[in-house]
């Protein structure tokens, strides 16, 4: 079992199932270098929390890493709280 524990800002949409999380990071230095990283919600619904958030919203997010062919590594959101 994996899990993966984000917090970050909503980014974009690759479809009408998976958002992007921008995700900060400082750097060795005092450069912050910024990850995007997809996100779909578990149930796959277009009802769902994720893809009605609005865009540049911080999120919370727990969730387990998988993959996908078309976008590659992905975290299936389990839960989601806007901060």
């Amino acid at each position: 079992m994996n899990l993966a524990i984000l917090k970050g800002r909503i980014h974009s949409s690759i479809d009408s199932l998976t958002r992007v999380v921008e995700v900060s990071r400082p750097d060795s230095g005092e450069k912050i270098n910024s990850l995007l990283i997809p996100c779909r919600y578990w149930t796959l619904s277009d009802n769902c929390l994720l893809t009605s958030i609005k865009e540049g919203t911080i999120v919370f997010i727990r969730g387990r890493i998988d993959s996908d062919e078309k976008i590659g590594l992905y975290i299936i959101v389990e839960t989601i709280t806007p901060l």
